[in-house]
Formats: C-alpha cells, sequence, structure tokens
C-alpha cells in the first residue's frame, strides 16, 4: 500500500513539475485591433513563453516620460505609485495602455496612457512559437515629481 501510495504521489509531483502556467488579462470585452480573443501574461522563465520586448529599456521609457510629460514638472511635490500597463497585439502594434493610477480621468493617468501608446517600436510576444496578443507591465513610483522604475 505504501509503494502504491508513493508512485501515486510521485506521478501528481512530476505531473505539476512538467505543468505550464499560463496567464490571460481578464478583458471585459476583446479590443478592436486583437489578432485573437486572449490577452496574454507572458512570462520569458517560462518554457514556450516570450513577453513583448520594446526597442526602448523599461528605464529609457522612464527617462522620456520624466522629460516629455510636462504634468510632473508642474507639480513637484507629487507622489504616487502604480503599474502602467501595455496591451500589444500579434503583429507588434499597441492597442491599448493604462497608466496604473487610480484616478485613470486625471490629466497625468491621459499623458502617461497617451505617451505608452505613442513611444517605443515593440516586438510581440510569443506562446508556443505563435505571436499572440500581450499584456506587459512596468512598476513605478513618482516622487517629487519625478518617475522612476519600482
Amino acid at each position: 500500500m505504501k509503494t502504491l501510495l508513493f508512485l501515486l504521489a510521485s506521478m501528481v509531483i512530476s505531473g505539476a513539475a512538467n505543468a505550464q502556467f499560463i496567464a490571460t488579462v481578464q478583458l471585459d470585452a476583446p479590443l478592436e485591433e486583437m489578432c485573437g480573443e486572449t490577452l496574454y501574461a507572458l512570462f520569458d522563465g517560462f518554457d514556450g513563453q516570450t513577453g513583448a520586448k520594446c526597442d526602448l529599456s523599461d528605464q529609457e521609457l522612464i527617462d522620456r516620460m520624466n522629460e516629455e510629460i510636462t504634468w510632473l514638472r508642474e507639480h513637484p511635490t507629487f507622489k504616487a505609485k502604480g503599474v502602467m500597463g501595455v496591451y500589444i497585439n500579434c503583429e507588434g502594434k499597441v492597442i491599448d495602455s493604462h497608466s496604473g493610477l487610480k484616478d485613470e480621468d486625471s490629466e497625468l493617468s491621459k499623458a502617461i496612457a497617451a505617451f505608452l501608446m505613442e513611444n517605443g517600436n515593440w516586438k510581440p510576444g510569443s506562446f508556443n512559437g505563435d505571436e499572440v496578443d500581450c499584456s506587459e507591465l512596468i512598476g513605478f513610483v513618482i516622487k517629487k515629481g519625478k518617475i522612476s522604475l519600482d
């Protein structure tokens, strides 16, 4: 009986070790320019998954934001923390973005979202060899009117 339980436990553990983690983004409705019906959140560390890549590093994007978003310079005492999101379709086109700030209707939120839509050229993410629609997230902190990586 112990041998049977050991073999059964070994099979379950072996199956779990070979399982692949797949994360998707829950959308109210598919975005107009999506190639498929699923928006993936891909992780480079998992087999068969490669996240979308921008020709600018996260730090270069942040540096450009600090230069180009005038609202930040006009509010030098502003503090916030969030996660910016960029949705990229299977062709590498940015199809949506969000600032990750609580007030998505604020001038700063709109400026961050617009900046993300217009900056950087993206290579689409891939899942099991197929280019897919995916989401990329960038954590940030705003202190003294300057954005930095979180």
